[in-house]
């Protein structure tokens, strides 16, 4: 199983960033949106994107799992 995750607007947050999954094999995506205020002062602070994505990554992969197995 071959799947790709990318982001996109994290590095220029005006109206959110958003994690996408993509599985080869299926042609299936999986997109997410961060909202803004993750990325502010006290979200940096705390590492609030960063543990935001990992969940979001391990949903995604139960959810492809669950999905297509």
């Amino acid at each position: 199983m071959t799947i790709e995750i990318d982001d996109s607007g994290t590095s220029e947050i005006v109206g959110g960033a958003f994690i996408g999954m993509y599985r080869r094999e299926t042609r299936k995506m999986l997109f997410w949106k961060l909202p803004v205020y993750l990325f502010d002062e006290y979200g940096w602070a705390v590492k609030m994107p960063m543990f935001k994505i990992v969940d979001l990554i391990i949903e995604g992969l139960r959810k492809l799992n669950q999905y297509f197995n």
